[in-house]
């Protein structure tokens, strides 16, 4: 089976609870102009999910008793 994925799009992550583009993590630290974060200290990808990780997902919450858990599993993990 081969899949292919999307390695070119560029996505927007700013507003998603990404650390990497959302904090400069040094004290007092500025961009100049004309120049734009880089996020070299974090480990981090920037793609987007595989389709079939989101299939997944959306089948398992698909079911109301897995939805709960799974709800109930990121709010705990979100708090």
């Amino acid at each position: 089976m081969s899949m292919k994925y999307d390695f070119t799009t560029i996505l927007n992550r700013e507003g998603t609870g990404a650390i990497a583009v959302s904090k400069i993590p040094f004290d007092n630290a500025e961009i100049k102009e004309g120049f734009s974060k880089i996020p070299m200290w974090v480990a981090d990808m920037n793609y987007a999910t595989a389709p079939s990780v989101i299939e997944a997902i959306q089948n398992r919450l698909a079911h109301p008793v897995s939805a709960i858990l799974i709800s109930r599993m990121l709010i705990v993990n979100l708090l």
